[in-house]
């Protein structure tokens, strides 16, 4: 059996046809540049090591791509030095 469980967040009503430019400036984004968010603890389950081994793997391909991580946690100190090396290096933004 399967279920559809939808999402209890109406994410229509945050929709905005772009992003302000503001932060990209702020943290040396370029506007055409691909922007991903990650908002969360930074603990070991939620396994954010996937997420940049992804975001390396695009960045070696070509892509402009920067990851910005919300969020706080055990895993943190282990992030920014993997964010400190290549390929991610001035491409990870911890706020």
């Amino acid at each position: 059996r399967v279920r559809y469980v939808a999402n209890g967040i109406d994410v229509a009503s945050f929709a905005r046809e772009r992003a302000p430019a503001g932060l990209r400036a702020e943290l040396g984004i370029a506007r055409d540049a691909l922007a991903v968010v990650s908002v969360g603890h930074l603990r070991p389950e939620k396994n954010l090591g996937r997420l940049f081994d992804a975001a390396a793997t695009a960045v070696r391909g070509g892509t402009d791509l920067h990851l910005i991580v919300l969020g706080d946690g055990s895993e943190r100190a282990p992030l920014e030095a993997r964010a400190a090396e290549a390929p991610l290096a001035g491409r990870v933004h911890f706020l």
